[in-house]
């Protein structure tokens, strides 16, 4: 723990400070080698029982840059699928002919591409609801986020009338509960025309599937494709109401 943490001091000194490399040799390296000295001390203990901490270390570190490289490059995939917004938006003025009455939400976490359901249901349907709401969702980093602080909205150009985006934020300590959220948001501002019982929600999830051109070796392939299987549905997560929400997308190769 005390050599990693010296490594860490080393990296924020020479990329971040932008200490000199004396510098650094001056202040840092008699410490490591303080602390070297501490380890070599108790390498022998690992075969006393130090292994299992150390295995059980390594196996949280591969989950976790897994699931990091496996979203890396998902994110990117989908981003190059999903498509600028404003393309989809122009796409729309002459393929959408019916406004259909209701209220939509997608949730969408990229505001600068297109929500996969919502070109969907375009794509199949050729229609919108007369008010549709593209919501991201963000955690800040405090426990708790005022109301003051709660939205954001951002209304699309005036051909794209019913249309809107809106951020919410919640605080990492609180229950992501996105319909009480939005209820909230249409007593704040009645001129959404917000109907908190008759929105419908619409989630965009991909499949995950081998046989991509990730560079992901396929063992990690598959485990990342099982920690995806065992992540909280997004209904779930944001406690979605089952009765009034779908689920759209597509399959992605890894």
């Amino acid at each position: 723990m005390l050599v990693t943490t010296t490594g860490l001091l080393t990296l924020m000194a020479t990329r971040i400070w932008r200490w000199p490399w004396w510098r650094v040799l001056v202040r840092i390296v008699p410490i490591a080698a303080l602390e070297l000295l501490f380890l070599a001390a108790n390498v022998t203990k690992i075969v006393h029982g130090g292994w299992l901490p150390l295995t059980a270390a390594s196996i949280i570190v591969v989950v976790m840059t897994t699931w990091l490289s496996g979203n890396y490059y998902v994110l990117g995939r989908r981003a190059e699928i999903e498509g600028p917004l404003p393309d989809f938006l122009d796409r729309i003025k002459s393929t959408v002919t019916t406004r259909v009455p209701g209220e939509a939400v997608y949730l969408h976490a990229n505001p600068n591409t297109a929500p996969l359901a919502l070109k969907e249901n375009v794509r199949f349907n050729r229609a919108l609801h007369e008010r549709v709401y593209v919501v991201r969702v963000k955690t800040a980093s405090v426990p708790r986020v005022s109301d003051d602080e709660r939205v954001c909205i951002d209304e699309f150009p005036e051909y794209y009338s019913g249309l809107y985006h809106l951020t919410i934020t919640f605080g990492f300590k609180e229950i992501h509960d996105l319909p009480r959220a939005i209820a909230a948001i249409g007593e704040r501002f009645p001129e959404l025309g917000i109907k908190p019982d008759e929105i419908r929600y619409f989630a965009s999830v991909l499949t995950v599937r081998t046989g991509g051109h990730s560079p992901m070796a396929t063992w990690r392939k598959r485990l990342y494709i099982w920690l995806v299987h065992n992540a909280t549905p997004r209904g779930e997560a944001f406690r979605l109401p089952p009765n009034r929400t779908m689920v759209m997308g597509g399959t992605l190769e890894i």
